[in-house]
């Protein structure tokens, strides 16, 4: 399917440098937050990543991808109240050859349209900037919760995996956090830890971290924010975690 590409979410948070983000966004998943489990992408040879995007035509579209294509070509969309409703979300008959992808991409699916009750409307969406620092470029992020209060959580950035640093298996705990908060799994090493508010601003970074070190966090109020692991292999991946 060719399309003119012209980017659906106008109403965008400016953090950084005041400028509105750029057109033509490919959104790759990064964490779902379902039921009020948190779930990450499969990240290996037959789901590389978890696809989002949005076009404007002759028809409103929005596509997103596990191992099957899912579609809606009937998108209606509020850019005052930032919501969008989807009217006609079809996904194909391709199911995942591992079973651990199949699992997720049922989960991911029904958080667009619940298999019993049918599509989860409306969705609201927010963006936000995680400045870059030098050796990492900025990154844009998106944040789309359905009518049950789950969120969907994108980045701009294609997150890949090495055998030395896995990124479906890093995982920021105890979450949510109290006073502190340690990184586990990966025996790469880690270049440096950057904790960013939920409108993408900047709040510390940590060079060199020790695997299961802790970060204090008992300065900071109660909230949400985004936890960015970078590592000496040119990587990076964001967790998001809940400040108590």
């Amino acid at each position: 399917m060719k399309k003119s590409v012209l980017f659906l979410f106008l109403c965008f948070v400016t953090v950084s440098y005041g400028q509105n983000l750029p057109y033509d966004i490919n959104w790759y998943l990064f964490q779902l937050d379902y039921n009020g489990i948190a779930y990450y992408p499969p990240v290996n040879n037959e789901v590389p990543n978890v696809s989002a995007n949005f076009y404007f035509d002759i028809f409103d579209t929005f596509e997103t991808k596990v191992c099957d294509v899912c579609l809606d070509e009937a998108l209606t969309i509020d850019l005052v109240n930032q919501t969008f409703n989807l009217s006609d979300f079809n996904c194909g008959q391709v199911n995942c050859a591992n079973q651990d992808n199949q699992d997720f991409q049922d989960i991911y699916q029904s958080f667009f349209k619940d298999p019993v009750t049918g599509l989860n409307n409306p969705f609201t969406y927010e963006t936000a900037i995680v400045d870059g620092d030098g050796t990492y470029p900025d990154q844009y992020l998106l944040f789309i919760t359905n009518s049950n209060g789950d969120i969907a959580y994108y980045s701009d950035t294609e997150n890949l995996s090495t055998p030395d640093f896995d990124l479906s298996s890093i995982f920021v705990y105890p979450n949510p956090v109290g006073d502190s908060f340690r990184i586990s799994g990966t025996d790469s090493t880690i270049l440096s830890i950057t904790v960013y508010d939920f409108l993408g601003r900047e709040l510390f970074v940590i060079k060199n971290y020790q695997s299961n070190s802790p970060v204090k966090m008992d300065d900071l109020n109660s909230g949400v924010y985004f936890v960015k692991i970078s590592s000496g292999t040119g990587q990076s991946v964001i967790r998001k975690i809940s400040k108590r």
